[in-house]
């Protein structure tokens, strides 16, 4: 199964891979039950009757069968129960013992005989007894016996699952006989995708396909493998970006030999007219100029593809290729966009026309696959590089929208109050918003104006918005927090003062909107205890906390510019550097200006990153300028030390990798200690409490030592 992610999933697709994912067996067989009893009992209860080896999940089927006096059904159940304890599939992670062996043949031998008794006796499930009693015949050992079953019952049983199931059996021996063609027209003709993997699991690569062509030219495996065969040399490719460049370089040779080599071989295929489907090969050969970058010669001989013989799928793969090829290097010009729209209408119809499957990351098929991939990682940037914001963002909010929100059933992403769950909600995780948190704001602006009112639109951007999100509330916090991060709170407070407080109460960083600016970051170690109570707060907010945040700024501001006082202005300064600090992505206020944190700056996404820590050192400097009384010296120069990014002393390694002290004295820390050292004994050192920070005593006890040392 390829990555799950759209940048690297697969795009070469003549059947659908849906069949490798799901259990339609299994599904099938809870159906029957389902109609078989009434529907009476659910999906899940008959799966773990069905499928389950303890009595227990199989009370409810059997209690129906005991009130209905269901004899047969109630044996048939006993004995498929008695199946699955033996089963394969159920112990494939243990290892059995010589008795095991004996007592599952045992077993085996006990199903035969008492499923081969009933298929001519049983009303209502003979064909299912038939398909056990193969079954067990198999697992015995005894080929003999699974011949004469099929023999004897298949003219007996209609076509449908459960004889395709029982012809399986078969087809096993048919391959160990060397009967391969036979074996793979009968998987390719029921659909049993997985077994026609495992015949040719040894042929994935470009000598496997030339000895099938030898073998047989119209083999009904072709599609599978040179998919299979394709996608596989696509992983490789995409794999090159994390090897190392020397190692790049000869693997990347390698497999531009064999795709060329491919090439070759698929045009001789091709001009000897032999094989079924002639633009399989041709699509083939297309995506592989594709991968080494040859996109005029991709584009020309899908062309050529199209016009050759080849089933609906093939087309359709055709078609998606020529696709996700053209973006790659597009003139995105209003030209372009014509194309772009039918192509988009195309894909939606062929997402509603192919089921979703579900996988560990979300729902999806090869349709969703071929969107995601080519709108995020094609049209997107493309028309982010033609000047075009508002077009890129509404293909990336649709695609979103489409995809992750409407066909996946999810909800728009805040948590709820009181929830303690911790996630990143969706509204705050996706591509849509990675997109708008990196762009500027009146780009955002613009776009939020789009969605609004989408007449004023192109055609394409029109088709795209009517899918996207379009939330007021949405789009003013975020805008409003963007505006935050650039420092100019009174457009900031324009738009947060339209978000009402249950939005903002359920926004994924809503717990953490409960800590206050007003507590200096500085001195936090000081407050451990009370601070610790509000890291994490799962209750309604108040008040909206941005909202504050910028009245309180904005008023800061306003004292700092009329005061006369030297006095008054310092404490303005000190006061407005208290809220960039707690503000920062390092304060305790993180969740004002971000939606996401790490302990690890460099991992949180680098658009998030403001100026806040810088422009709250400008400002301490400023107020140290201004008062330079023993109060105020002593608070900013410690503030100053507790912004430094570089500490006086931290532990490192020496050449045997055993660790040692490396000191910064010439560090933005080892200087604010420096300048505080004449100011320790001071009342507004003692008032401070600055005696008891560890870190600044070890300084002044190292000063010390080092001092005395060039004394003597």
């Amino acid at each position: 199964m390829d990555l799950y992610t759209p940048a690297t999933c697969y795009m070469f697709s003549v059947y659908n891979r849906n069949s490798l994912t799901g259990d339609s067996v299994k599904l099938k067989h809870i159906a029957f039950w389902k109609a078989y009893t009434q529907n009476q009992l659910s999906d899940k209860d008959l799966s773990n009757a069905l499928y389950g080896k303890d009595k227990k999940e199989r009370q409810l089927l059997t209690d129906y069968l005991s009130r209905h006096n269901d004899r047969d059904a109630f044996y048939y159940v006993s004995l498929l129960a008695s199946m699955n304890r033996i089963s394969s599939d159920n112990d494939q992670w243990n290892y059995p013992t010589k008795a095991d062996l004996i007592n599952r043949k045992k077993t085996w031998l006990l199903l035969l005989k008492e499923a081969s008794r009933k298929i001519d006796r049983s009303k209502n499930l003979s064909s299912r007894y038939w398909l056990m009693a193969v079954r067990a015949a198999f697992y015995s050992g005894n080929r003999k016996m699974c011949q004469q079953l099929w023999n004897k019952y298949s003219r007996k049983f209609p076509k449908g699952y459960i004889k395709d199931l029982a012809e399986g059996y078969q087809a096993n021996y048919w391959y160990g006989d060397g009967e391969r063609e036979k074996v793979r027209e009968f998987y390719a003709r029921v659909g049993d995708l997985r077994s026609l993997r495992w015949c040719f699991r040894n042929d994935i690569g470009l000598s496997g396909i030339q000895r099938l062509y030898a073998e047989a030219p119209h083999s009904m495996a072709f599609p599978y493998l040179i998919q299979d065969y394709v996608n596989s040399m696509d992983n490789d490719r995409m794999s090159l970006e994390f090897e190392e460049p020397g190692k790049v370089d000869s693997t990347k040779l390698a497999l531009e030999k064999e795709m060329n080599d491919f090439r070759t071989f698929a045009s001789t295929v091709i001009s000897e007219d032999k094989v079924e489907y002639p633009a399989l090969w041709k699509s083939a050969a297309a995506y592989f100029a594709y991968l080494e970058g040859k996109n005029k010669k991709a584009i020309d001989e899908l062309a050529e593809a199209d016009a050759m013989k080849g089933n609906e799928r093939m087309k359709d793969n055709i078609r998606a290729i020529r696709f996700l090829v053209s973006s790659t290097t597009a003139d995105y010009h209003q030209g372009y966009d014509d194309y772009v729209l039918k192509e988009l209408h195309w894909l939606v119809d062929k997402v509603k026309a192919e089921p979703m499957y579900a996988d560990w990351y979300s729902y999806r098929s090869h349709y969703t696959d071929v969107m995601e991939r080519i709108v995020f990682f094609n049209l997107t940037p493309g028309y982010l590089k033609a000047g075009r914001f508002t077009t890129a963002a509404a293909l990336t909010g649709m695609v979103h929208e489409y995809i992750d929100v409407e066909l996946s059933n999810q909800k728009h992403g805040q948590i709820q109050p009181g929830s303690n769950e911790w996630n990143m909600a969706q509204d705050y995780n996706n591509e849509l918003f990675d997109l708008l948190d990196t762009a500027d704001v009146k780009d955002v602006v613009a776009y939020a104006a789009l969605i609004r009112n989408t007449d004023k639109g192109t055609d394409l951007e029109k088709y795209a918005a009517s899918y996207c999100y379009n939330s007021s509330d949405y789009f003013n916090e975020l805008i409003g927090t963007k505006y935050l991060r650039l420092e100019q709170f009174g457009e900031a407070r324009t738009y947060l003062e339209k978000v009402p407080l249950a939005f903002m109460s359920k926004l994924n960083t809503a717990p953490y909107l409960h800590r206050e600016v007003t507590s200096p970051y500085w001195f936090a170690w000081q407050m451990r205890g009370k601070l610790k109570g509000k890291r994490y707060v799962t209750a309604v907010l108040t008040e909206n906390p941005k909202l504050a945040f910028c009245d309180e700024m904005l008023n800061l501001q306003h004292d700092f510019a009329t005061a006369t006082d030297d006095v008054k202005k310092a404490d303005c300064s000190y006061r407005i550097a208290e809220l960039y600090a707690q503000a920062s992505l390092t304060g305790d206020c993180w969740a004002y200006l971000h939606y996401s944190w790490s302990a690890y700056k460099e991992s949180v996404r680098s658009h998030s990153q403001e100026n806040y820590c810088r422009k709250a050192q400008e400002w301490l400097e400023k107020s140290n300028e201004l008062d330079f009384s023993d109060a105020n010296r002593v608070k900013c120069l410690f503030a100053l030390a507790s912004l430094s990014d570089k500490p006086w002393s931290e532990i490192g390694y020496d050449e045997n990798y055993k660790e040692k002290l490396i000191y910064h004295f010439d560090g933005s820390q080892a200087k604010a200690f420096n300048d505080l050292y004449p100011l320790r004994s001071s009342p507004a050192f003692v008032e401070c409490g600055l005696k008891k920070c560890d870190n600044l005593s070890n300084y002044f006890d190292h000063f010390r030592d080092f001092t005395k040392k060039m004394i003597f």
